[in-house]
């Protein structure tokens, strides 16, 4: 566990612990993938945010999608008015957020300087899991409650997978 991943995870607590919303925090074993966190965690994949760094038209941003759902790119450049669109490789990942894929968290600023985008259909009425930063780590927290303290610009993204 390197000093960035514990930094970032004690960030995130913190910011919610300010904001007055509540979380509980599980921990297991390393999780790469969502649908490892999903068995990990002891939930369906569905309660969970995948978080990832995509770069449009040069700028590199943040997404926050439904674990069990698929990014749509040709929805993310309309939303976003780019004409090109990638995911962030592991090297950009790295010097963006000083952590490892499948550790990201749904977080911009202040806990990662990079602009949060989510699907719309996150801002459902119910309990989101995410990672913090750390792959033995999860916080399960309302949906209201991450909407509130994280302020992502909500969009539609996604498609359920096998779409």
């Amino acid at each position: 566990m390197d000093d960035r991943s514990l930094s970032v995870s004690a960030a995130i607590e913190q910011l919610l612990r300010t904001a007055g919303a509540p979380f509980e925090v599980l921990r297991h074993p390393p999780v790469r993938t969502a649908q490892e966190a999903a068995r990990a965690r002891g939930l369906p994949l569905s309660a969970g945010i995948k978080a990832l760094v995509v770069k449009a038209d040069g700028e590199f941003l943040l997404l926050a999608l439904p674990a069990d759902r698929t990014l749509s790119s040709r929805s993310l450049r309309h939303h976003l008015g780019a004409r090109r669109t990638r995911f962030a490789d592991a090297g950009e990942l790295a010097r963006l957020t000083g952590l490892e894929p499948g550790s990201i968290p749904p977080f911009g600023a202040p806990v990662l300087d990079l602009e949060l985008h989510a699907d719309r259909a996150l801002a459902r009425d119910r309990r989101l899991a995410f990672t913090p930063g750390r792959a033995d780590r999860s916080i399960l927290l309302a949906a209201a409650h991450w909407l509130r303290v994280a302020r992502p610009r909500l969009l539609e993204l996604t498609a359920p997978d096998g779409e």
